[in-house]
């Protein structure tokens, strides 16, 4: 069941929470950094996501759908955006998948700052599909 538009969940929310997040100490650091990590990501790739949607790209509904919206970024003339995706993702597995993997205090403001960054580019400089 879809929600409509005006109604639909805004994947800012989630790099808002990451922001506040990041600096809570009631929460333990390892996994408040393992969690902004994986916010940061989700917010940049899911606004990301749907602004390739609204120009027209055709969005696979699986497992792929990570690298193809890097790869067309890079791509697409805006290579410096999908690399600085690239990077977020790879923190988002770590934090995700390799338990055995520390991740710095820095790491996780790095991605909420990369994050930012690449939702305020896509804003200003909307997607074309080539």
């Amino acid at each position: 069941m879809y929600e409509p538009k005006e109604k639909q969940f805004k994947p800012r929310k989630f790099l808002k929470l990451a922001e506040k997040l990041i600096d809570d100490g009631k929460y333990e650091e390892p996994a408040r950094i393992r969690t902004v990590v994986g916010r940061a990501y989700y917010a940049s790739h899911l606004f990301v996501k749907e602004r390739m949607k609204q120009a027209g790209w055709r969005i696979p509904d699986d497992h792929t759908v990570h690298n193809f919206v890097i790869d067309e970024l890079l791509d697409n003339e805006i290579s410096n955006i999908g690399s600085m995706l690239d990077k977020v993702y790879e923190k988002r597995r770590i934090a995700d998948y390799y338990m055995d993997t520390p991740l710095k205090l820095a790491e996780g403001k790095l991605c909420v700052q990369i994050a930012q960054e690449i939702i305020d580019f896509i804003e200003q400089f909307p997607l074309k599909k080539k």
